[in-house]
């Protein structure tokens, strides 16, 4: 899943763990893919359709009765540390902002990104012509 403000410069596929259920954009990164302390954001999503995935996401749905009023990846941001998402077994990763950035974490490094995450609808999805061949 992907919001519409996300442009793409290059092929992300070889970016992507093989062995994550679920990688997530980030407004902040720790420099370590399986660092909970990562805060997400969920204008990019890369899932793997199996029972982990869909039980975190029925989970992450639920819990946004426990806690009214926040957005979806301030609810994840909360759940992350719960028993209970433990106990799903989700292999969670967090994406580099090296690559994934936004405006949110700026970067002086832009041609490595492959792709960038504009906060507003300014932006439409686009996909780079022939992947890699820029």
């Amino acid at each position: 899943m992907q919001d519409t403000d996300i442009m793409w410069f290059r092929d992300p596929f070889p970016q992507f763990d093989k062995s994550a259920d679920l990688q997530i954009a980030c407004d902040k990164y720790t420099g370590i893919p399986e660092d909970l302390d990562n805060q997400p954001n969920g204008g990019f999503v890369y899932a793997r359709s199996n029972n982990r995935t869909i039980d975190f996401y029925k989970y992450w749905y639920m819990s946004r009765e426990d806690h009214p009023g926040l957005h979806d990846q301030d609810v994840l941001n909360e759940i992350k540390f719960d028993q209970d998402f433990v106990d799903i077994g989700l292999e969670l990763r967090f994406l580099n902002t090296l690559y994934f950035g936004g405006f949110c974490e700026v970067k002086q490094q832009w041609f490595f990104s492959m792709m960038n995450h504009k906060t507003s609808s300014t932006f439409v999805t686009m996909v780079d012509c022939k992947f890699g061949s820029c």
